[in-house]
Formats: structure tokens, sequence, C-alpha cells
């Protein structure tokens, strides 16, 4: 299946008609400069060799390799190829909050949202270490098992929703997650495993604070991403297939805030850091994360089997090469095509 690695660059096609436009206005000036030299049929008679056409096909072939650039810095990739790698690795277990309260756009577009991107770059950005996947509200569950391919974590995170929690199991029940992302590890001892929460931190069970000094005491690092605003926000939902916001007994709309305090609070207990998904930026938190988990002991040596995507920018790089360096051969005179000297 195709893919593209950097598809953002795709946008840099939208110059080429701003090229053609400005190629375009710099012949009609250079047709008037020549006007104001005479009469243009006497002037082109005194510029026997001068030829237009060459202008117009080093243009052509420039904004050519342009584009064959750009094709190039996509980076088109299709099909992969297993790659076995020797890794000693830190399994990392993420449990990502999903209840409702994540559906709050005091972030935009939502908490769950932004938590949803973090996540897809913090995989994007970091190999080598197994990661697991658990997902909670009032009650929590592994969606994906601990492994070192990114791919299936790519994959949950592109689907994962607070719909798919029965409306009996909503709110945060973290002392469940954190027990299910226990029971996610593969090892049973040592001190490369961690836990990663993401989540607006509402919750006010002291349990969750107890088992973090447990999990702390058994070699276990919990750290904490807190999402949301101390301001809060409103909760989305449709209501008789109408949009509406979560509401309390009274029928006032139901705030949510984040609670960083108990996010911090559970961090120190499992001591390991808090992290502020609102304040900081997803590359700050991720260089943050991994020198945290840089400093974890490495598991066991062991072989790994990684799939990686196989590129081919190469090859438009070369045809934009080939088509830049002819370009330069090109010469503006009429006569032969090509010439050693540039004119």
């Amino acid at each position: 299946m195709l893919s593209l690695e950097h598809p953002e660059y795709l946008y840099l096609v939208l110059a080429a008609p701003l090229l053609v436009v400005a190629f375009y206005l710099y012949l009609q000036w250079r047709k008037r400069a020549i006007a104001r030299l005479g009469d243009p049929e006497l002037v082109q008679e005194l510029m026997p060799d001068n030829s237009v056409n060459r202008h117009a096909l080093k243009f052509w072939m420039t904004l050519a390799a342009l584009l064959i650039l750009i094709i190039a810095l996509v980076n088109p990739r299709l099909g992969t190829r297993p790659v076995m790698v020797e890794t000693s690795a830190v399994e990392l277990v993420v449990a990502l909050d999903i209840s409702s309260s994540m559906k709050a756009t005091d972030v935009r577009p939502s908490r769950l949202e932004r938590a949803r991107r973090f996540l897809t770059k913090f995989a994007d950005e970091t190999t080598g270490d197994k990661v697991a996947l658990v997902a909670f509200a009032g009650v929590a569950d592994v969606q994906v098992p601990m492994t070192g391919d990114r791919r299936p974590l790519r994959e949950e995170l592109s689907v994962i929703s607070p719909d798919q929690v029965a409306t009996g199991y909503q709110g945060t029940d973290m002392l469940n997650a954190l027990e299910v992302a226990t029971g996610a590890f593969r090892s049973s001892e040592g001190n490369n495993r961690a836990i990663l929460l993401i989540s607006d931190g509402e919750n006010h069970e002291q349990d969750a604070v107890d088992y973090a000094e447990s999990l702390a005491d058994d070699g276990v690092r919990l750290y904490t991403v807190g999402i949301g605003t101390t301001e809060g926000g409103l909760i989305p939902i449709v209501r008789n297939r109408r949009s509406d916001y979560k509401r309390d007994e009274t029928g006032n709309p139901v705030r949510s805030s984040l609670n960083a305090e108990l996010l911090r609070e559970l961090a120190d207990a499992g001591e390991g850091n808090y992290y502020n998904l609102t304040e900081n930026s997803d590359e700050v938190v991720i260089a943050q994360l991994g020198a945290d988990l840089q400093r974890l002991e490495r598991g066991a040596a062991e072989s790994q089997e990684f799939e990686v995507y196989i590129s081919y920018f190469q090859y438009p790089l070369l045809l934009a090469i080939i088509l830049l360096a002819l370009e330069m051969m090109v010469r503006y005179r009429r006569g032969r095509l090509t010439s050693s000297k540039l004119y």
C-alpha cells in the first residue's frame, strides 16, 4: 500500500502556478524592453541567435525538476521489509483516559483528540522500546498488548473513542487503570517497566495514589500527562439526536476541569514525572518523556523483527538532478542545443 512519509510537503506544489505567472510576466517585460530598443523585427535581425523558445525550455525543465524534488521530499513508500534488530527495551504501558470528560473542548479540538495526536507522534518518533495500550474510563481494558511494533498502536489510536464505553461504565477509575496496566507487562520484575497515564485527572480516590507507591516499590515508574485547563470546559453529548452538553441533576451544564494536583501526586508516588500537555507542545513533552525513559534500566537483550517501509525518494531525486544538469547545459542562443558554456 502506497504511503507518504511527509505529505505536508505537497503544499509546495501550490507554488508552481505562481512560478508560471512570474515567468509569463518576465517574458512580457522582456518583450517590452526589446521593443524600447526599436522596431521589434529590426532588433530581432540584430539578435539572430536569440531564442525565446530556449528560455521557455529551460524554465519548464527547471519547474519539472522542482516538482519532482517535491515528490522526493514527500518520500513515497510502497510495501515493507522485515528487519531484525537486537534490542534491550523498556516496557511502557500507555493508559489513556477515554471517559466522557475527555470530550471537553477547552483544549482544541478536544482533550482526547489532542492526546491521540500526541501519542501518534510519540509512536512515530520513538523506536526500540515495547509499548502496550490500555484504555480506561469506569473500567479499563488492554487494547494493544505489549509489542515493539508501532502499527497496532497507531491503528487503535485512530479509532479509540469514549463512545466505545457503555454508559454504565463511564467515569474515571484510575486504580483499575493502573491495575490493568500492571497486568500488561511481559516482565514480572525489573526496573525497565513504566506506565504513562494520560488523563484530565477527574478522579478523587486515594487508593490510586497508594497503588502508585506500591508500583514504585516493585520497580515500576509512573509518569502522568495532564490535559485540560483549570478553567475547564463543557462536555458535548448527543441527546435525542441533538447536540447538547452533559448536565447535572439540576439541569446545569457540567464543567470539567484539569486536576493537575492529583496527577502530580500520582507521579510523585510512582517516582516518575508529571507533564502538562496543554501548556507544552507535543515535541517538548516527547523529548522530556524520552529523556526520562532513557534513564531507566534496559531489559535483557533480545532479537525483534520490525517491519520498515521501503522508501523510493531516491528515484525522483536522481531524475530531478539529471533534469537540472541538462537544463544547465541548454544554451539560450540558437545553434547547438547544448554547450559546455553557460550564457
